[in-house]
């Protein structure tokens, strides 16, 4: 019924050879693709840590521009009330 696959010893001993430079070309491929992707990520962390830079800096802008805004009013409404209506 069931077919007995038998290998002789160099036969078997070759297949493991070729199992195992199959392994090691993957882990040697694995660790190309993981400096990839780590590259990337270090990449994509500068640009995340850039973009937190500009958003605070215009935040503190945008802050700056308000409290100007707010003088401005303020120094106009001195200057409206001081005129003769």
């Amino acid at each position: 019924m069931y077919e007995m696959c038998y290998f002789e010893p160099m036969e078997l001993l070759d297949l493991f050879e070729e199992k195992i430079q199959a392994l090691i070309a993957e882990v040697q491929r694995l660790r190309v693709e993981n400096k990839t992707l780590q590259d990337e990520l270090e990449s994509s962390c500068s640009l995340i840590d850039e973009s937190k830079a500009k958003m605070d800096e215009l935040l503190l802008e945008q802050q700056v521009t308000a409290e100007v805004r707010q003088r401005m009013e303020a120094l106009l409404h001195k200057i409206q009330s001081a005129l003769p209506q």
